[in-house]
């Protein structure tokens, strides 16, 4: 939100203490964009790297004056980041900046913290791009090793390909989750050096689990809860993600009503392609018209209907998702 207050200019729907986090981000670059030969906002740049370009960056501002560029990344949150001299993420925009325009030689890289009153800075020139492609390089390939140096941390596990079977990265989230849930008994267990599901011998380890990724997963939803929450009401910035919304999904309680709105367009046959039909609410619906005892066939009734129609596949025939149900405790025998 803050963001995109900052790209548009448009300051409507803030709150005045989000107005004066934007308002001295855009004041700062005035000096700079006063005198620009141009001014990119959200310039997208990809970051090569021994020969590659599997990264984009997305930079805030660039503002660019002869030979000479200013990169400025707004950074809306309360946490402390690292100085533009050893940022990796201004570094990166950095790299991607000076190979999209070759005839730049000079640059100052801005990270401006309205909520900490802070603004750091850090100039560099083009014979630095080596180096830090190099060091993004680094990054990148120890990340994807296929004996890696197991030392997780965001930075290097978004990259890598051994996820799921890291001892490392388990270490470190299974405490988590154990915090999180410190009443679930299935932490005392001591698991195996290779946390890869798929070799797994013993169910009972792999009950377990799944039981461990139950917790894992309230916890990630309770963070991504959190994060939305002061991205969207506070107008925080969450490192590495960018606030988005989604249209939300039209229903409507009378297809009749829509119909007879949009009959002009449509004929019945057309319209009625566009129409999804609910078994479950069918079958409730019919069940309401049963007395008491019969309730309970109402589906199996449509469903044989609708079979002698071949409008339905047999029981047999039809696709079924699996899924697992956890039994309740003094069913589990685990």
């Amino acid at each position: 939100m803050l963001h995109t207050a900052a790209e548009t200019g448009d300051l409507s729907g803030l709150n005045e203490e989000q107005t004066e986090a934007v308002v001295l981000c855009l004041k700062y670059l005035e000096p700079y964009e006063s005198i620009a030969d141009k001014i990119l906002k959200e310039l997208k740049v990809p970051i090569r790297y021994a020969g590659k370009k599997g990264i984009f960056g997305s930079v805030d501002r660039t503002i660019i004056k002869g030979t000479h560029v200013e990169v400025a990344d707004f950074k809306f949150g309360r946490s402390e980041i690292d100085g533009a001299d050893i940022n990796i993420q201004g570094q990166a925009y950095l790299l991607g900046v000076m190979d999209k325009y070759p005839q730049l030689q000079t640059a100052t890289v801005h990270f401006i913290i309205p909520r900490r009153d802070e603004i750091h800075t850090h100039d560099y020139t083009r014979a630095d791009m080596d180096t830090i492609r190099l060091r993004i390089q680094v990054i990148v390939e120890k990340a994807q090793s296929e004996t890696p140096d197991l030392r997780p941390n965001t930075e290097g596990c978004r990259f890598c390909k051994h996820r799921l079977s890291c001892t490392a990265l388990s270490d470190k989230l299974l405490p988590v989750a154990k915090k999180y849930a410190p009443t679930v008994e299935d932490f005392e267990l001591e698991l195996m050096d290779n946390y890869d599901p798929a070799l797994i011998e013993d169910n009972a380890v792999l009950a377990k689990m799944l039981n461990v990724g139950n917790v894992i997963d309230a916890w990630s939803k309770a963070a991504r809860a959190e994060a939305i929450r002061r991205a969207e009401e506070e107008g925080e910035e969450i490192p590495g993600y960018d606030l988005r919304w989604r249209n939300p999904t039209a229903k409507f309680d009378s297809a009749q009503d829509v119909f007879d709105s949009l009959s002009d367009l449509f004929d019945p046959e057309e319209f009625m392609r566009a129409c999804n039909i609910s078994l479950s609410k069918l079958a409730k619906l019919y069940a309401e018209k049963l007395p008491r005892g019969a309730k309970k066939g109402a589906r199996g009734q449509l469903e044989l209907l609708l079979e002698e129609a071949k409008l339905l596949p047999p029981e047999e025939a039809r696709d079924r998702t699996a899924y697992l149900k956890k039994l309740p405790k003094n069913q589990d025998p685990f």
